[in-house]
């Protein structure tokens, strides 16, 4: 599912399958699509907001199970 994130302390680096490069911090909100892949690397003392579609996201994790 796409996921809206939001930077509350720290530093997050995101680094996709193609070695593309984004560093996010405090106050910055990247939105992460569906399918992303790739590497989540947080700094410091990091902590985040999360927001997705609760039915979207219980689907796919429905789906993950079979």
């Amino acid at each position: 599912v796409d996921e809206y994130v939001m930077v509350l302390n720290g530093k997050l680096i995101l680094t996709d399958a193609n070695g593309k490069v984004q560093e996010f911090v405090a106050g910055d909100s990247p939105m992460v699509p569906k399918g992303f892949t790739g590497t989540w690397q947080m700094l410091g003392n990091y902590c985040e907001l999360i927001v997705v579609d609760r039915e979207s996201y219980e689907n796919a994790a429905k789906a993950a199970e079979k």
